[in-house]
């Protein structure tokens, strides 16, 4: 994948559809049933997740609602929904438009120096990657995430953990 030299923000800004990637923190290894998958061991660390909002409300309701935690206004419907209940949120970034990147940002994320790919088929069931979501002990830098996935931020990370 090359680097994204340039892109224009679609009108509606937050409310169109998109792909974005989560940056997630899990302060201690913990063992969690991920739905159908199974149960799995977490290490602790960052965790990248690659999803995209093409339904209603898009980025702004996808990424409002992998922001709250389960309970009456939320059930598990995404394999993510099972991390972030342990997880802090650290932030996320965003890429407006229909174009599906989802698949080629997994890839590049899988190919950081220490990611690692805890749980096979996580956040991947409609397709053929080895999953969306990866561990790694430290975030990528900023200009790698705006350099090469050409993403706007929408919300607050720090590298070090929350």
């Amino acid at each position: 994948m090359s680097p994204v030299t340039e892109w224009t923000w679609p009108s509606g800004r937050w409310g169109g559809i998109g792909t974005y990637l989560l940056a997630l923190w899990l302060e201690m290894p913990r063992r969690m049933s991920i739905g159908r998958l199974g149960s799995f061991e977490f290490p602790a660390g960052w965790y990248l997740y690659v999803g995209s909002a093409r339904g209603p409300g898009g980025l702004a309701a996808r990424l409002s609602r992998h922001q709250r935690r389960l309970g009456a206004q939320k059930q598990a419907h995404w394999h993510v929904d099972y991390l972030r209940e342990w997880s802090t949120w650290g932030g996320a970034w965003v890429r407006p438009g229909a174009e599906r990147l989802e698949c080629a940002w997994a890839a590049s994320i899988c190919r950081l120096p220490d990611a690692t790919v805890v749980v096979s088929g996580f956040g991947a069931s409609d397709c053929r990657c080895p999953a969306h979501l990866v561990h790694l002990s430290t975030l990528p830098d900023e200009e790698w995430i705006l350099c090469f996935l050409g993403v706007r931020r929408w919300g607050t990370v720090t590298n070090s953990g929350p």
